[in-house]
């Protein structure tokens, strides 16, 4: 039994790092076909960001591959490592890796980036991945000529344990895109998948989705779901 379940965990690990190396890989190929294709229509300071831009995926490619190769050793224990995140930062460079995919879908991406955003705690990598997953979907799922936009919004609530007013930093992606059908909204975030050994049940009901909702769950905090059906979608979380 012990080798069967060893088989269907590598399974599952290899199942979820097919799923998160598609972002990346699509972004290097994008940005260098681009490259050898209009290198000549481009500036300098163009071709330096398209470089930059891949190599940053590139990075983030190895990065995940790394943690999928240190799982299969027999390691499956995650570590997450928090630190004071500029999420100006994480944002600028994803809205940067969708540079070509929204002009080719004629979307239009629009990160709402204020100059007095705090910094907040939070593992680099995961928060990328879950900017990753809510803008790619939202991408995907909206019409062309749609927008994209990624708010942030200061907000308040009370400790339950010191009552004392607490202040987070509210992250909302937010679509023009099809939307979920009601009946669907129940089957979103249910997929059963732990991060911290990369385990998880696929019934097609979105990934990616499910992924945003654990590494949250890492973060100890939650994801929320607001969708109209052909009006659009919201996701936001706090940090």
């Amino acid at each position: 039994m012990n080798g069967l379940n060893e088989k269907s965990q590598e399974k599952k690990i290899i199942q979820t790092l097919t799923h998160e190396i598609r972002s990346p890989l699509f972004n290097i190929k994008s940005f260098l076909e681009t490259l050898y294709e209009y290198h000549f229509q481009l500036n300098d300071s163009q071709i330096l960001e398209f470089l930059e831009i891949a190599n940053q995926e590139t990075n983030r490619l190895v990065r995940l591959t790394n943690q999928t190769l240190h799982l299969l050793r027999g390691n499956p224990h995650r570590i997450t490592v928090f630190h004071l995140l500029d999420i100006r930062n994480i944002v600028a460079k994803v809205s940067k890796s969708y540079k070509i995919t929204t002009l080719i879908k004629k979307i239009t991406l629009y990160p709402k980036l204020k100059s007095n955003i705090p910094k907040v705690m939070g593992n680099y990598d995961l928060i990328f991945q879950v900017l990753i997953n809510l803008i790619t979907n939202s991408i995907k799922f909206t019409y062309p000529d749609g927008i994209v936009i990624v708010k942030f919004k200061t907000v308040s609530s009370i400790s339950t344990k010191t009552r004392k007013k607490i202040f987070s930093l509210r992250i909302e992606v937010r679509d023009t895109g099809i939307g979920v059908h009601y009946k669907k909204k129940k089957n979103l975030f249910t997929s059963n998948i732990n991060l911290s050994s990369l385990e998880y049940q696929s019934e097609g009901t979105g990934l990616g989705l499910t992924i945003v909702r654990e590494i949250l769950f890492l973060h100890k905090k939650f994801p929320v779901f607001i969708s109209k059906f052909y009006k659009g979608t919201s996701v936001f979380f706090n940090l």
